[in-house]
């Protein structure tokens, strides 16, 4: 996983968490020391969406608590979701039928510059590395 500097911190108990968290994201990211962002930017709605998919996820299927880290890096930022759940490795699942989830993880795929997973200890870390700008 890379290594961070100051992030924002959010420890989420329900899914009810996740909209207060995404406001809060967009609000610092025009605030942002490291590299202002307007906050509608696409690379903005990307990192939005990315830490909604992961930490939605680390909810759904990790255990409590389930810890969210978003560091500004230079060129990217980290989202970094933590929980308690180590035997439990993140796993897409094309499988399942649409419009009843299992695509996250390709959508963090699709955006992310790099991603994994690590276990350390009592705690399971799924992370994913979002650009600063979207180049096409």
């Amino acid at each position: 996983m890379p290594h961070a500097y100051d992030c924002w911190t959010w420890e989420l108990r329900t899914l009810g968490d996740l909209p207060g968290v995404r406001a809060a994201v967009r609000r610092h990211l025009a605030d942002d020391d490291v590299r202002p962002t307007p906050p509608d930017s696409e690379a903005a709605e990307r990192l939005v969406l990315a830490l909604d998919e992961l930490a939605s996820n680390g909810l759904r299927h990790g255990r409590l608590p389930v810890g969210l880290r978003v560091c500004p890096l230079p060129d990217h930022w980290l989202v970094d979701v933590m929980d308690a759940a180590v035997g439990a490795p993140p796993s897409p699942d094309p499988g399942r039928p649409a419009g009843q989830g299992g695509y996250g993880l390709f959508v963090i795929a699709a955006y992310a510059t790099g991603y994994g997973w690590v276990a350390e200890h009592e705690c399971k870390h799924v992370w994913a590395l979002l650009p600063r700008v979207v180049v096409r």
